[in-house]
């Protein structure tokens, strides 16, 4: 799959901050997630996801908080603005993707079809939040 060069992940501090936590939450090198996000798409779209949210204040609580549920996450976010209800979804799924093993396959272990289950789940009840493999509109839309 060729990738789009937005998806480089080069040395912006905000993008390597989000990789070095998505690192800390499933145990792993930061470099080893790098290499994996650079060859998914979709969630690479995740991770650019969380480094606008880390704007929001909310990357952390969310990140650290393996119990916060999609529900709570939609409750909060109808308290905010657009912009960090946007965030917050889409750290939802960037947490559903790390909860759900997706990054497991880094050790040969690749429950991606399940995350996939998990996230349709979420775009069924939220289809905006549906990314598109060629857009960068936090809205999910295409531009």
């Amino acid at each position: 799959m060729e990738r789009h060069e937005s998806w480089t992940v080069d040395d912006d501090d905000a993008v390597q901050a989000a990789l070095e936590k998505l690192a800390l939450v499933i145990n792993t090198d930061p470099s080893r997630v790098r290499q994996y996000v650079e060859n998914h798409p979709d969630v690479w779209l995740g991770v650019l996801g969380v480094m606008r949210a880390t704007r929001s204040q909310m990357l952390q609580s969310i990140l650290n908080n393996s119990s916060v549920s999609s529900d709570e996450l939609i409750r909060v976010a109808a308290q905010r603005s657009e912009h960090d209800q946007l965030s917050l979804l889409y750290l939802n799924r960037v947490a559903l993707i790390v909860r759900g093993g997706l990054f497991m396959s880094v050790y040969g272990n690749d429950s991606y079809e399940e995350v996939r289950a998990a996230l349709n789940h979420v775009y069924a009840a939220h289809p905006d939040l549906k990314p598109h493999a060629h857009s960068l509109n936090p809205t999910g839309k295409e531009l």
